[in-house]
């Protein structure tokens, strides 16, 4: 019988911190296609078999060369990346007290969440920046 398996694992970070009272999420400018120019939350993929939270640490040292403390993760959904269904685990990440580096990315920037109605966000970090949007207070 042959084993079953799931769709490629991608793993993505909502990486916040306060600054002079105010809490900003950091976004990333996509170097190469098929969304490059495209802001996003900082994501890569997971190794087959590696755990989501290890891929998380991986990817995030690699790309932005922070240890972060991941504070919850959300549950699993399945998106497309580029024509292919993937399954994504997105993590809320403390960096307060961590200089970023751009390692990968051709930016960074930190903005306060009603400002991602300003960005061009790739397909999925835009269904997330939807749901951020959706859960902020209503002013």
């Amino acid at each position: 019988m042959a084993r079953r398996t799931g769709p490629p694992v991608m793993v993505g970070a909502i990486i916040d911190r306060v600054s002079h009272g105010v809490i900003e999420t950091l976004i990333a400018k996509i170097p190469t296609p098929p969304y490059e120019g495209c802001w996003t939350f900082p994501n890569g993929p997971a190794d087959p078999g590696e755990a989501p939270e290890s891929a998380l640490r991986r990817m995030l040292h690699a790309t932005l060369g922070v240890n972060l403390r991941i504070i919850c993760g959300q549950p699993p959904i399945d998106l497309p990346w580029d024509d292919v269904l993937c399954r994504w685990r997105f993590f809320f990440c403390d960096a307060t007290d961590s200089e970023v580096a751009t390692r990968y990315y051709s930016e960074v920037r930190w903005v306060r969440r009603p400002d991602f109605r300003e960005y061009d966000f790739d397909p999925v970090s835009q269904q997330v920046a939807a749901w951020l949007l959706d859960d902020l207070p209503q002013e």
